[in-house]
């Protein structure tokens, strides 16, 4: 088996992922942006998993992390973007609701675009693989939202 890079690798779905990638003979590279939360995941997967701290909504330290995998190699067999979050906080003003939905949209789609541009002239070819994993966090964060007040008439 070749490269697997998993975004949001040191915890959670992530961490699983990871590890069934490696129990499968990937090699794999758990990115995340907390270096010692990634850097713990990896030792525990062992077998050649190595960690590289970075915030994937940020291109500078994409490109970085393109030149990392590059160094291993250079051929991503599969990459799979998981990193994503929810915002919990009230939602009071129409500046609360653009902040909201800007850091939304930027870290659970605009994360995943920009980690697979990063990284598509590595891609393995013929046969690479591309996951993007979503939640069911809109539930909370449809939670969190006012409930609109019915008008009198």
């Amino acid at each position: 088996m070749g490269l697997a890079v998993v975004t949001g690798g040191g915890t959670g779905i992530g961490k699983g992922i990871a590890r069934a990638l490696a129990n499968a003979g990937h090699k794999v590279v758990l990115v995340g942006r907390r270096g010692p939360v990634v850097e713990a995941a990896a030792a525990e997967l062992g077998g050649g998993a190595s960690a590289f701290a970075a915030d994937v909504t940020d291109v500078d330290q994409l490109a970085a992390l393109a030149d990392h995998v590059g160094a291993l190699g250079g051929l991503v067999d599969v990459l799979v973007n998981n990193a994503g979050g929810a915002d919990r906080r009230p939602l009071d003003t129409l500046a609360d609701v653009a902040e909201h939905w800007t850091n939304t949209l930027t870290i659970n789609v605009l994360s995943a675009v920009l980690t697979t541009e990063a990284l598509k002239p590595m891609l393995a070819r013929p046969g690479g693989r591309v996951i993007s994993i979503s939640s069911a966090s809109s539930a909370v964060v449809a939670a969190t939202w006012p409930t609109p007040r019915r008008r009198r008439r």
